[in-house]
């Protein structure tokens, strides 16, 4: 016969994994959202970036071509 108290212990301690489980899933999920938008907001800065140090098409910046020639 199976005793009781083996049965609720078996039982809370599926509980327990399962919970462990989710919790690690739930933390891999964030830092898989985290790097990807940090990512994102680095390309969003960068892009940025680039448009301001390239002059528009059609004028002439003297300091941007001493930059390129430099």
């Amino acid at each position: 016969m199976i005793d009781m108290v083996d049965l609720h212990t078996n039982e809370s301690l599926a509980r327990t994994r399962m919970a462990e489980d989710a919790r690690r899933a739930a933390q891999q999920r964030l830092r898989r959202h985290s790097v990807l938008s940090g990512r994102a907001r680095l390309a969003r800065v960068l892009a940025a970036l680039a448009d301001r140090l390239t002059p528009a098409r059609g004028t002439h910046d003297p300091a941007y071509e001493l930059g390129r020639a430099a």
